[in-house]
């Protein structure tokens, strides 16, 4: 599937895409957008065996998940998110007092020029849960190149992998979480 305009998915709507692990869902979006798909206001969307390519170029900054207002956003088995550049917080998913779930995902190859090169999070209603996958090869311009938890609850277990993801200021591999002001951390 190729997006021209952002997917929007809101006022409650809870939409599964899944494939046999050939499909993908990338962006030829103009300018400068928000994000290639925008989960908000009560709806979830859950993503199995696909690969979404934000499609981001030197021209073109962009996200690939918005995720705010009570959204939910499930990765599953054979996800993979990738090709996103922005010059704001969260290279690949930005998540704002919503809820984020990876179980079997792999976040790999996305870029920002400020925190958060795989994923960046705030909001005290927020929650992050890494159950299983890979946060790896991302790019973030000041700190924190894996996951930046502004507030909210960071629940994470022992079968996530972590690697090379690299603060572009520093020059160094390993900066791969960080915390805000309001954060709970779990660790199973």
């Amino acid at each position: 599937i190729v997006l021209s305009k952002s997917l929007v998915i809101g006022k409650g709507t809870n939409i599964k895409i899944t494939s046999d692990g050939t499909k993908s869902i990338t962006g030829t979006l103009t300018g400068s957008n928000y994000a290639l798909i925008d989960v908000n206001v009560d709806s979830t969307l859950e993503i199995e065996n696909v690969t979404i390519n934000a499609g981001a170029t030197a021209d073109v900054l962009l996200r690939a998940f918005y995720i705010s207002r009570n959204g939910h956003l499930i990765l599953g088995e054979g996800t993979v998110v990738t090709g996103a550049n922005t010059t704001s917080n969260g290279g690949a998913i930005y998540l704002k007092n919503s809820k984020l779930t990876v179980d079997g995902a792999t976040i790999s190859g996305n870029v920002t020029t400020k925190n958060g090169g795989a994923i960046h999070c705030e909001g005290v209603e927020s929650k992050v849960v890494l159950k299983s996958g890979k946060i790896e090869n991302n790019t973030s311009g000041t700190s924190n190149s894996g996951i930046l938890m502004w507030e909210g609850v960071l629940d994470v277990y022992n079968t996530m992998e972590w690697a090379n993801n690299l603060n572009s200021a520093t020059g160094k591999n390993g900066d791969s979480l960080g915390f805000g002001s309001d954060v709970t951390f779990n660790m199973y």
